[in-house]
């Protein structure tokens, strides 16, 4: 299935010193363009994010197979709601609030990636 990875800015930096990823034999012009891993590029999506826990000096990436990965949603948490706003002219506010979250059920398709931040290429 489709494989996903997590990476930061500083992981960026470090992917843009190395001559694979610039090189226009492994990747397309438009992506070093844009400044980011392309689509599928190591069989990757990749997601940038700044929300990567960091222990010490050591922070940890994530990658995953999409079929390692299942969807819950807590339907008693619900909350519709469909009112005027008295501050807005008496506009119609639409609030709606759902719980969901994502948990792991195949622990061999989640791999947690120990980035060194210290090091330097």
């Amino acid at each position: 299935g489709p494989y996903y990875i997590l990476y930061t800015a500083d992981d960026l930096r470090t992917l843009l010193k190395d001559a694979k990823f610039t090189s226009t034999d492994y990747v397309t012009v438009r992506s070093i363009m844009d400044g980011r891993p392309p689509d599928g590029w190591m069989s990757f999506n990749w997601i940038q994010t700044s929300l990567l826990p960091l222990s010490g000096t050591t922070r940890f990436n994530v990658a995953w197979a999409k079929m390692g990965m299942a969807y819950g949603r807590n339907t008693a948490d619900q909350t519709q709601d469909i009112s005027p706003r008295r501050d807005l002219s008496m506009a119609m506010q639409i609030f709606m609030r759902d719980m969901f979250d994502f948990v792991r059920v195949d622990d061999s398709l989640l791999v947690e990636i120990a980035v060194d931040t210290t090091a330097a290429i």
